[in-house]
């Protein structure tokens, strides 16, 4: 078995465990530039039938106590998501149960972190915030979550099969901003906000899933150093972190607020804010994604949408999304409540924050990505006024010792007419009457 195949059936074996619609963002990442290993991981994938389902291919479902479990949903870093129904016949009800991986089982950062998810859930209820039911462990002992099923699509893919409108998509947005707003108010950042986490239902309402990397807010030493420690580069979705998460500095309630730019930029535009788009997308190795996120300011989505789109997006929302996408966090809109309101004013035809001192913010980024040029343009301006300020010192030096010597050449021909005149005066043939 060659070493190029071993490190092909290793990333293949993690690529089945991300959900489908992130696979290939996935795989960018974690191939790089060796398009021979991406090769080789994409061919051992074409032979995975596709939507197939794990269990399908003969795993045998988890046993839990007061359920049927049916079929997996999805697969994480952290669980396995199953879709299974209450075993009582007097209370038919389907379920979402989440489960440890088993390779995790005997991890006691990864049951703490599963505690922890637990937690969160149990302190959000929010109308467009998938509610945990109960929680508990099998009989082998492993940890599991028993959640609302919500049976919907994406939000970007509802949005394409529904052909929504721009008005339509921000309407969506709106109730995913309130609802992260919602977990914010619980001290939760969300960490990992995409659309594979906000599922849109058959009644066109929005359900924010999956909490597994969140992060609490509540001081606790056990917590925080769980939440900053157990949540690399390996268990974010590179085009929607921030730049801060790429960097490994502490997120705060702004690092939300990033993503959901992120979230808002494609449902707008259809366009990642990246260039990452699936269709003819360009792979981005790892070590290039620092300076993609953090430095490369995406153009308006208004630019890169559909020309039908186009002049909704212009102004507002162009300035609204490309607000929530500024590289340094206090720069954005400080939580998601502030961009809830921004898109109500929007839907009012009120004057948007946003608009408000945007061109000072464009020209600071453009001197900034430009700052070899600009330093190099202010010390030739420097120089050149310094260069003027001093050839006008020496003209109007030069002008002064000009006006001294004309003062001096009239005040000597004034001393010389005046002998002039007073030697006439005493001429003797002038004076004795000759």
């Amino acid at each position: 078995m060659t070493e190029l195949y071993q490190r092909a059936k290793a990333l293949f074996a993690e690529a089945m465990t991300q959900p489908e619609t992130e696979r290939a963002d996935w795989l960018r990442v974690h191939c790089g530039e060796d398009t021979t290993l991406l090769a080789e991981v994409q061919s051992l994938l074409a032979h995975v039938a596709p939507n197939e389902p794990v269990a399908d291919r003969g795993e045998k479902p988890p046993i839990i106590d007061g359920y049927r479990l049916l079929r997996t949903l999805g697969r994480g870093g952290m669980g396995q998501v199953w879709l299974a129904e209450r075993d009582d016949p007097e209370l038919q009800q389907r379920v979402a149960i989440k489960r440890l991986n088993v390779d995790l089982q005997a991890d006691p950062d990864a049951q703490a972190r599963f505690r922890i998810e637990r937690q969160i859930l149990a302190s959000l209820d929010h109308p467009h915030i998938a509610r945990l039911l109960e929680g508990g462990r099998q009989v082998g002992g492993a940890p599991y979550l028993v959640m609302e099923y919500v049976e919907g699509l994406p939000i970007d893919r509802y949005c394409e099969q529904r052909a929504l409108g721009i008005g339509e998509r921000v309407a969506l947005l709106l109730k995913v901003a309130q609802a992260v707003q919602a977990a914010h108010r619980q001290l939760v950042i969300h960490r990992d906000l995409k659309p594979a986490n906000v599922l849109v239902d058959q009644h066109g309402e929005p359900k924010l899933l999956d909490f597994g990397i969140a992060k609490l807010l509540d001081g606790s030493t056990a917590a925080s150093a769980l939440t900053a420690t157990g949540t690399g580069m390996q268990r974010l979705t590179p085009r929607y972190a921030a730049p801060e998460q790429v960097r490994g500095e502490p997120v705060t309630l702004a690092t939300d607020v990033y993503a959901f730019g992120v979230l808002a930029y494609e449902l707008l535009s259809g366009h990642s804010p990246y260039g990452l788009d699936d269709s003819g997308g360009r792979p981005v190795p790892l070590h290039q994604l620092p300076a993609l996120v953090c430095d490369l300011d995406p153009p308006p989505p208004s630019r890169v949408c559909e020309a039908a789109a186009r002049g909704r997006l212009q102004g507002d929302l162009d300035a609204i999304v490309l607000r929530c996408l500024r590289k340094h966090p206090l720069e954005r809109y400080p939580d998601l409540r502030a961009v809830a309101a921004e898109l109500q004013a929007w839907q009012r035809g009120d004057p948007v924050q946003a608009r408000h001192g945007d061109r000072l913010y464009r020209l600071r980024r453009s001197l900034w990505r430009h700052r070899v040029a600009a330093t190099a343009a202010l010390l030739i301006v420097l120089l050149t006024a310094g260069f003027v300020a001093q050839l006008s010192r020496q003209v109007e030096l030069a002008a002064q010792q000009a006006a001294a010597a004309e003062a001096e050449r009239a005040k000597a021909e004034q001393v010389t007419e005046f002998m002039v005149e007073l030697f006439r005066n005493a001429d003797p043939s002038k004076s004795l009457g000759a």
